[in-house]
């Protein structure tokens, strides 16, 4: 009786301490995200009066994976028409590097006639690779170019 009840403690004890050495398998980790768009070009887009849907390409660097692509799919609506000095823009960012990809969404007005074209905050939605299940957020700043995104993320 001694026996069993040794070994059943010496069994529990030892799948404890595997338990606390393996520590907790799908906690999220916190980091400090910098994204950079130094460059891109936007690609036709379609219109229907005054709102237009079309895609923008670039190159980008982070702090996280080195230097990869944008590919943003944007919808900007012109608010006085095509000669306006704002226009609103909902934006969907794929940042791909070489471990995986990183998507974002914002939205912003954008004035040309403002210092700082987009100030606006952006949310993380999605990851691939080693940013699967990816989500955080930050700010997002460009006047015209570069644009940066500044915030964290949680992986």
């Amino acid at each position: 009786m001694i026996r069993r009840r040794t070994f059943a403690l010496v069994g529990c004890l030892a799948l404890a301490i595997g338990l606390l050495a393996a520590g907790p398998t799908a906690a999220a980790t916190e980091r400090g995200l910098h994204l950079t768009v130094p460059s891109f070009d936007f690609g036709t887009s379609d219109c229907v009066g005054f709102v237009c849907t079309g895609p923008a390409d670039g190159t980008a660097t982070s702090n996280l994976d080195g230097d990869g692509t944008i590919h943003w799919v944007l919808v900007v609506t012109f608010f006085d028409g095509w000669d306006s000095n704002c226009n609103h823009v909902d934006e969907v960012g794929t940042f791909t590097f070489a471990h995986g990809s990183i998507t974002e969404v914002s939205h912003h007005t954008d004035c040309r006639l403002n210092g700082m074209r987009v100030k606006t905050t952006f949310e993380i939605v999605g990851g691939t690779g080693r940013f699967a299940g990816a989500t955080g957020g930050g700010i997002e700043i460009a006047g015209p170019q570069p644009f940066t995104y500044n915030g964290t993320i949680h992986v």
